[in-house]
């Protein structure tokens, strides 16, 4: 089953870490190890959006800084609404894109911007597809693991196995088999 909620992920996640009585993490804890690797995900596999924007004035520059968690620009649709679809070479400056065409477009006309954002996990929902849902899961134990064992390395460890080298290892092999599955979603994305 999907995991749509931020409370379904701290489930998760606890229950990997075998955190069942939540004496090692605290949810905030947790929450900030899924942002950690929410980002991650969000650079190999960004979320593709679609936004009409209007030119203010006789101006070239189309202002994007209202695309909330913008990764980058792909393409700008202009004239906009023609089939097949014209895409207008543009500049990508700061918050702003300039037209690259002769004149500029007249006040009010409206572009498409094709840009990628990074992923939201809100108490409500995940932008992630379902079957990406268990990486980002991995992600987040993995930063937690090795959270951990630098937090154990100052503190008195008893028992067979020390505390440290077990959250070391396997929070380093869930950050390899992390990497490798980031590296396999930028390969199909073309980004390597």
């Amino acid at each position: 089953l999907p995991m749509t909620t931020l409370a379904d992920f701290i489930e998760q996640v606890r229950t990997d870490l075998a955190d069942l009585d939540e004496a090692a993490w605290t949810d905030a804890a947790l929450k900030q190890h899924l942002r950690q690797a929410l980002a991650a995900v969000s650079q190999a596999m960004p979320r593709q959006v679609k936004t009409t924007l209007t030119f203010a004035g006789n101006t070239r520059d189309l202002d994007v800084s209202g695309l909330a968690g913008r990764i980058g620009v792909e393409a700008l649709e202009y004239p906009a609404g023609r089939f097949p679809v014209s895409y207008a070479p543009f500049s990508a400056w700061g918050d702003a894109l300039t037209l690259l065409l002769d004149g500029p477009p007249s006040a009010g006309a409206p572009a498409v911007v094709y840009w990628t954002a990074g992923h939201t996990l809100t108490s409500d929902a995940c932008s992630l597809p379902p079957w990406a849902e268990p990486m980002l899961v991995l992600g987040a134990t993995a930063f937690a693991a090795l959270e951990q064992a630098s937090a154990a390395t100052n503190r008195v460890t008893t028992g067979g196995d020390s505390t440290v080298d077990h959250y070391l290892g396997w929070g380093r092999e869930r950050m390899s088999q992390f990497q490798q599955a980031l590296g396999q979603q930028r390969r199909r994305r073309g980004l390597l």
